[in-house]
């Protein structure tokens, strides 16, 4: 809501109005869209097993993470998980071979289009 109320002075808005477009012509992430960023940047520096690690033929999903089975809700709640979760959800152009700086920079650009 504090972010809202920024963007909203920011762009000149009036606490009616929508204020997505102005997220995309000031080109700001938004809360969610920054924690979506961090754990999938996370996901990405971090070694976890993905599906090309288990079968060694080409499979639909070899480039995603493997989800543990878990039994708690803390578990599901993790970053390591969420951003794991998260990453498998993306467009296939963003996990087509996209690591560091080049994932960093098409996935932010992908999350300011969507706020």
């Amino acid at each position: 809501i504090l972010q809202k109320k920024a963007v909203r002075a920011l762009a000149d808005l009036s606490p009616l109005e929508n204020c997505r477009s102005a997220y995309k012509s000031l080109k700001l992430l938004t809360v969610v869209s920054l924690y979506i960023h961090a754990v999938v940047m996370y996901t990405d520096q971090t070694d976890f097993a993905r599906g090309s690690d288990v079968h060694y033929y080409n499979t639909r999903r070899a480039k995603d993470y493997i989800l543990t089975a878990h039994h708690t809700t803390k578990y599901s709640k993790k970053p390591s998980y969420i951003g794991r979760k998260i990453y498998n959800s993306l467009p296939l152009d963003l996990k087509k071979n996209l690591t560091g700086r080049q994932l960093n920079n098409q996935l932010k650009d992908w999350l300011v289009q969507r706020p």
